[in-house]
């Protein structure tokens, strides 16, 4: 008698509960996976808008300055949180690769150019590239 009372007695989960809760965890999983996706991504995207912002700023204070644009960024003053620099005209951000350059279209630098290149889901084949230039209106 003393057997079948442990045997009574003893706790757990049957398989239909368990079988249960991994369903319910995988729905749930299947849920919250692609919208923190899309909030890291949204995050990330917004480093671009935020470093492109910086450069049509700083390029626009330096316009008024020189009356011309620069494609250097130790010219311009602009680094960025976790970047390092490539080169003069290039800088890694934390999510993005910030360019610049200008157009010649006088004898003077007239019009510049910035582009944000970032894969923000890696494994995708997809680059994020967004492009900033004076007069050009982007639309996504």
């Amino acid at each position: 008698m003393k057997a079948s009372k442990r045997r009574w007695r003893q706790a757990g989960f049957t398989l239909v509960e368990m079988l249960m809760v991994i369903a319910i965890v995988g729905v749930l999983a299947s849920i919250a996976v692609p919208k923190y996706r899309n909030v890291t991504m949204r995050t990330r995207r917004a480093e671009a808008y935020a470093g492109l912002s910086a450069i049509y700023k700083a390029q626009e204070m330096y316009h008024a300055e020189f009356a011309e644009y620069t494609d250097s960024f130790d010219e311009l003053g602009v680094s960025f949180d976790g970047g390092s620099i490539v080169d003069d005209s290039t800088i890694d951000g934390l999510h993005y690769r910030f360019q610049i350059g200008t157009y010649d279209l006088t004898d003077v630098n007239s019009n510049f150019w910035a582009t944000a290149t970032g894969d923000l889901s890696p494994g995708d084949g997809i680059v994020d590239v967004l492009l900033l230039e004076p007069g050009v209106t982007v639309l996504e």
